[in-house]
């Protein structure tokens, strides 16, 4: 849980939560006393030994990770690095009490000055990263073997717990801290940012918290507040098993989550309200039985921190300062302009124009932010995240461009924006006075260098999550600004540095321009007139990791330039040097990425119960845990004809050797790409790859060529099941890696076949799209009951598969069972 929110435990005085659970009279009593120091320590020691025994099976865990990344077998390892994570995403709960292994088994990028390139990063996500973005298993190894000795200490603390740090202070902040945590830090995926385990995280830190609780409950004495607890747990317990229909709150036997990507915004605005309640009423708890927290400064940032330095050479430095500054502060101006119509809208009650003038509003201080080391309370009250506050985005002093992002895009609330978009207007115009007067004081080279290069860093080791503009999508657009904003301050000194620092600076800020030129390519770099950018959620891994490895590589450079300036000034020498600077090299500690072929693209949550390529026993993949089917399209779908739904001949899977092959070719038990890895091929509900047949072709960002399936065939989308003949421009598809892309054409087209294929885990990957293998002709559940029979066939290794195919038998029981259909 390390570098998490950082609570401040004042007197309780909020309560926002409104509790359905009746009250019987007479039930009630309150406590006389707090309770005595050595009750709250039993109810310390009993959570402890719980997280003990925990331990063991974590250690064992991570023990079989490491051997599975040292067998160099990718899905195996996939496999045991889901299967390791549940255990420490409760014993986290107890950070307070060893921060240092914490950090050191599960601390993020941004905990560390230099992100992933920080010689101090380590833990669950360098494996992550190292396994799921990188695909390099040897690195990977290299790290778990490392997080296996971090494991064995602190086992060894959790077995005894006559250590001072357990205790009840620490078990409280820690209890607090991360049932906060969950909706104002974790709810954007910037953690499992890779591997798309986020609802596995939510689930165990949920029930880590409820285990350090419950000791604690029959000491409150307070049946009210008990109540309150039970009934914002029950909200949580719903919201989770609902969020995750397959495997609930319970999870898969090994640790299996439906992935993050297929969750809706809905759905994610739901587990967040949840947990924020239930951090309320854990809150109230602490009161009770320990009474109000001293007050603590926050640890947290909203920004990756750099170490500062002592300022050197102001005078000489200044001028260029102030050339910087002056950019700025005609940005500062355009953002005064930018909010007006901003403002017009949100007044109006105009929600489409709102989020429209939104994100026409976004880009200018994107690029203003790079200095807000000079201005730190008014850059916290404009652009701050939840996470820097207490009590996330329930805090009084949460305000700013994200408290109208929620308002307008997640909550569809203009009303409650008007107050916060006028305070933002009136904290905007104070910072551009500041700009315009450039004060020495707040402005000058060591707050410049410090704010470049911490934003430098923060892109690839924080934001990269979509941690910012979480729910309007718009990270490319922040990422774009953040460069142009760090580049325009670097712009002055470059007469300074010397040729390598130039050369290194420049053409690392060159690379990331051409990246964003090639991986947005509707808007390119400079972006479109109204803060126009393409869709983060449609970027596929491996452009995200582009961005990364280039940021990096940019925040490497510039942080050697400034070594190099401040060594010039502390010489007396600030004209520039000859050229012995040199550009630090960066390619040993962060992997170029590969290049875009399937074992870069595979998907990020892939089963332990499909990662078996040589088994085809029952066990290996249940037939009945087609996971993204698991819940009913829409009832309100338009009905299709009671033709075939199929794919055309030429379409294209991905076999289990990473290669591809026509539809035409599938046969019956072919392995193909699924949600959750490769799946057999077991039954063809249709089969004619002669036939001419009406299709929809669909064009979307990100896809090479055009998808087509008949209009009858579901698709997985963003909002979830879709016809292909519902699909309208705009809708996002879910692609094979589990990322989004955005449909912009939708038409319809003849082409030859009409083949169905039927996996065991109900969906296949078709030309790059998650497609289920289910259509509208019969509802998905009396098909799973109408196959059930098919698929014990197939894992029986019987032959009856093609007797049923060739007499027709499942053709004429679909068309028996037309009037079954959903109305």
């Amino acid at each position: 849980m390390a570098m998490r929110l950082s609570l401040v435990l004042t007197a309780f005085a909020v309560c926002t939560v409104a509790v359905a659970t009746p009250v019987k009279l007479g039930s009630l009593h309150q406590r006389q006393s707090r309770p005595t120091e050595q009750e709250l320590q039993d109810a310390v020691i009993e959570g402890v030994n719980y997280f003990s025994n925990l331990c063991s099976t974590l250690q064992s865990n991570v023990d079989a990770l490491v051997s599975a990344l040292q067998s160099g077998q990718r899905d195996e390892s996939v496999a045991a690095y889901v299967k390791s994570r549940p255990e420490y995403e409760q014993i986290e709960v107890l950070a307070p009490s060893f921060p240092d292994e914490d950090r050191d088994i599960d601390a993020r990028p941004y905990a560390h000055e230099f992100g992933e390139l920080d010689e101090n990063y380590k833990g669950f996500h360098e494996v992550e990263y190292r396994l799921f973005r990188d695909n390099n298993l040897k690195l990977a190894a290299d790290a778990a073997n490392e997080l296996n000795g971090t494991v064995q200490v602190l086992c060894g603390k959790l077995a005894d717990t006559s250590l001072d740090e357990f205790n009840p202070e620490n078990s409280w902040d820690g209890i607090i801290a991360l049932a906060f945590e969950v909706p104002a830090k974790k709810i954007s995926s910037e953690e499992e940012t890779w591997s798309g385990l986020s609802l596995m995280i939510f689930r165990e830190n949920f029930k880590g918290i409820n285990s350090q609780v419950e000791p604690f409950l029959p000491l409150v004495g307070d049946d009210k507040l008990t109540q309150d607890f039970d009934a914002a747990k029950g909200r949580v317990t719903n919201v989770l098993n609902r969020a995750d229909p397959e495997y609930g709150l319970e999870g898969g036997p090994n640790g299996e989550a439906t992935p993050y990507v297929l969750t809706a915004m809905q759905t994610r605005k739901e587990i967040s309200d949840a947990f924020n309640r239930y951090a309320v009423a854990i809150s109230e708890l602490r009161v009770a039985l320990l009474g109000p927290a001293e007050e603590t400064s926050s640890e947290g940032s909203r920004r990756l921190s750099v170490a500062t330095r002592q300022e050197t050479g102001e005078t000489s430095h200044q001028e260029h300062v102030k050339e910087g500054v002056d950019y700025l502060a005609d940005q500062c101006r355009k953002q005064q302009a930018a909010l007006e119509p901003l403002v017009n809208a949100i007044e109006d009650g105009n929600l489409e124009q709102a989020r429209e003038n939104y994100r026409a509003s976004r880009p200018m201080y994107e690029q203003i932010e790079v200095l807000a080391p000079s201005f730190p309370q008014k850059d916290q009250d404009i652009d701050a995240r939840p996470y820097v506050f207490e009590r996330g985005e329930r805090d009084s002093e949460f305000r700013g461009f994200h408290v109208i992002e929620y308002l307008l895009f997640r909550d569809n609330n203009t009303e409650d924006a008007v107050p916060v978009v006028k305070e933002l207007q009136g904290t905007v115009d104070s910072l551009c006075e500041d700009l315009n007067t450039v004060d020495p004081e707040a402005f000058n080279f060591a707050n410049t260098w410090d704010g470049l290069i911490a934003l430098a860093y923060e892109v690839p080791a924080k934001k990269i999550s979509s941690e910012e503009e979480t729910y309007s999508d718009l990270s490319i657009l922040i990422y774009r600004e953040n460069f142009k904003g760090i580049n325009s301050q670097v712009e002055p000194f470059y007469g300074m540095l010397t040729s390598d620092n130039r050369d290194a600076v420049g053409g690392a800020y060159d690379e990331i321009v051409a990246a964003f030129n090639d991986i947005d390519q509707d808007h390119g770099f400079e972006g479109g007139n109204e803060g126009q950018a393409r869709l983060y959620s449609t970027l596929t891994t491996s452009e995200r990791d582009r961005i990364v490895v280039l940021a990096y590589q940019y925040a490497s450079a510039l942080s050697q330039a400034r070594e190099n300036l401040e060594q010039d000034q502390s010489n007396g020498d600030g004209s520039g040097g000859d050229g012995s600077g040199g550009q630090e090299d960066v390619a040993g500690d962060s992997e170029e990425p590969d290049s875009e072929e399937p074992d870069s693209e595979e998907p990020d949550s892939e089963e332990p119960d499909s990662e078996e390529p040589d088994s085809e026993e029952p066990d290996s993949e249940e037939p009945d845990s087609e996971e993204p089917d698991s819940e009913e399209p829409d009832s309100e779908e338009p009905e299709a004809e009671p033709t075939p739904a199929c794919f055309p001949s030429l379409a294209r899977v991905v076999t289990e050797d990473l290669s591809t092959k026509l539809m035409s070719d599938l046969q019956v038990g072919d392995r193909v790409l699924t949600s959750s890895g490769f799946s057999a091929v077991y039954f063809f509900s249709h089969l004619d790859q002669d036939k001419v047949a009406d299709f929809v072709s669909i064009s979307a960002s990100g896809l090479q060529e055009k998808f087509l399936a008949s209009p009858g065939h579901y698709v997985h989308t963003y909002g979830g099941l879709k016809s292909a003949g519902a699909i309208v421009p705009g809708d996002k598809l879910v692609l094979g890696d589990l990322t989004l892309a955005e449909v912009r054409t939708v038409e319809m087209v003849s082409a030859i076949g009409l083949i169905s294929p039927h996996t065991l885990k109900g969906n296949i990957v078709v030309d790059g799209v998650l497609a289920s293998c289910y259509t509208t002709a019969v509802p998905i559940v009396l098909a799973r009951l109408l196959l059930l029979p098919v698929r014990v066939l197939y894992l029986l290794n019987a032959p009856a598969i093609t007797f049923l195919y060739k007499d027709g038998l499942l053709h004429n029981m679909v068309a028996l069972l037309q009037p079954l259909r959903t109305k």
